[in-house]
Parts: structure tokens; sequence; C-alpha cells
């Protein structure tokens, strides 16, 4: 799978929306040791601005990968 990721600030929290794709589609998503169904991840916190994450995602096959966004 390949996909990447923006932060965005909403009031006092922060959004994850990551963008993957794969041929056999997107099982799960993973941050910070969780795992999500969704691709947006919402916070009611924000995050620092200049901190960069690292997101990552499964296929339907279990192949994983992941990726890095940096917060505005």
């Amino acid at each position: 799978p390949r996909g990447k990721c923006v932060i965005t600030h909403e009031g006092k929290g922060s959004t994850i929306t990551i963008t993957a794709t794969d041929n056999t589609g997107i099982a799960s998503y993973t941050y910070s040791g969780d795992s999500y169904s969704s691709n947006v991840i919402k916070f009611d916190r924000k995050i620092q601005s200049g901190l960069q994450i690292n997101v990552g995602f499964y296929d339907l096959a279990g192949n994983f990968s992941n990726c890095n966004c940096l917060a505005p």
C-alpha cells in the first residue's frame, strides 16, 4: 500500500487525514499503537506545530506501509 497524511487544526483539536491506496483495498490505519477503521483520526487536543508524526496502514492482504506528516 501507498499513502500520505495531512494534519489540520480545528478549534482546540487536530485531525489526521490519511489517503492510502492499494489494489486489494485498505483494511486499517494505525497511529501511536492504536488501530483505526477510518482514515480520519480526530483528537480533542492540538498536535504541536512542527511535530512530525508517523501513521501506518494495512491493505486487505495484510501488507503494511507507513508515512510521515508534519503538523502545521
